[in-house]
């Protein structure tokens, strides 16, 4: 009973030690559920999306958003960084806000990453 105490505390031990290669961190670009915002604004004002997402486990943290803008459109994915090695596998639900300012007058389309390969798109209206 003792030899397995040890060897079970020796495992614990080495699956998260600072210098092992697994550090239990990483990150991963997670999809988005929902995001909610104005439909109209005006140029050069911070507009706000409340983007709802969740997270694989415990550990899971919200960590930036990832964009690339292509003319009037906005193709928006995010990262959600884990840390810990220690984290119950539960779906965590998360919320962040995601500012984007127009610069210019005008129609713009935000696409939210919400599948592999599926945008929910949100149209703007800047005057």
């Amino acid at each position: 009973m003792k030899n397995t105490l040890i060897v079970f505390a020796c495992f614990l031990l080495a699956s998260c030690s600072l210098g092992s290669e697994n550090t239990c961190r990483g990150s991963a670009v997670t999809y988005i559920a929902q995001a909610t915002g104005p439909r109209t604004s005006r140029a050069n004002e911070d507009v706000k999306f409340t983007v709802s997402f969740a997270a694989e486990n415990s550990c899971g943290k919200f960590d930036k958003f990832i964009q690339e803008r292509v003319g009037d459109s906005v193709k928006v994915a995010l990262s959600v960084s884990y840390d810990g090695c220690v984290c119950t596998q539960v779906a965590v639900p998360i919320q962040a806000d995601y500012t984007f300012k127009p610069t210019q007058p005008g129609t713009y389309y935000l696409k939210f990453l919400s599948g592999p390969t599926t945008y929910t798109v949100d149209t703007l209206t800047v005057q």
